[in-house]
Order: structure tokens, then sequence, then C-alpha cells
């Protein structure tokens, strides 16, 4: 017994090879800038407040700004981080807001709430 070739079904095969192969292949090339991982801030220390941004562009000149304080600007190394102090005065009870804007587009905003041992409790007594 010897095989018998359907053209119909080897036709549609190799179609949907080429259209595999397509699709793998734009994964593969897709654009570079949207491949980048969003630019990102995590806390260092926070007195004095240390921040490091990550995932900016190399080169990139950032202006980081903690609340009202006066802004300061880093630029980012090869590999897209920074390490920025903002000598603020802060304590583990402020509420403390870094915002950093990149001078090619990247933006990102860094929220340090209160330790919960700081929150007042609302009770009804003290409601009154």
């Amino acid at each position: 017994m010897g095989y018998v070739f359907d053209v119909n079904r080897v036709a549609l095969g190799l179609a949907l090879l080429a259209a595999f192969a397509l699709i793998v292949g734009f994964r593969v090339t897709r654009d570079p800038v949207r491949a980048q991982v969003a630019p990102t801030l995590r806390l260092v220390h926070r007195v004095p407040l240390i921040v490091r941004g990550e995932h900016f562009r190399a080169g990139e000149r950032v202006r980081v700004r903690a609340m009202l304080h006066r802004s300061t600007v880093a630029t980012a190394n090869g590999r897209g981080s920074f390490v920025v102090s903002l000598g603020t005065a802060n304590t583990r009870c402020d509420l403390v807001r870094v915002i950093a804007v990149g001078s090619q587009g990247s933006h990102v905003v860094l929220k340090l709430l209160p330790a919960p041992a700081c929150v007042v409790a609302k009770t009804p007594a003290s409601a009154q």
C-alpha cells in the first residue's frame, strides 16, 4: 500500500504552516520600543528620601520631584536606571508622592502611604 496524496489537503497544510510562520515571525520581530518594560520608581531609603528609577531609556534625563519640594534632575545610566536623593525631611507617618518625568516621554509616580499605626482610628466617641 502506498500513500495517496490529496492535493487539496497538502495545499491547506502548507497554507496553515505559512500562516503560523507569519504570526510567529511578527511576534519575534515586534517593535522593540513597545517591548520595553514600563519605568518604575522604588524606595531605597525613607529618611533622607532616596529613590531608584529603573527601566528608563539609556541616557534619558529625568526630572524627579517629591511633593512640593524642589525638583532634581538625574540621568539614566546605560541600563536605564538611576538613584537620586531628594533630601526631604519626612517621617514614617508622612504621605509622600514622588513623580519622575523623563525627557523622552517616560512618566512614573511613587506613592508612599503612612504606616498603619499612624492612622487615627475613628470611633463614635472621637467623631463627636
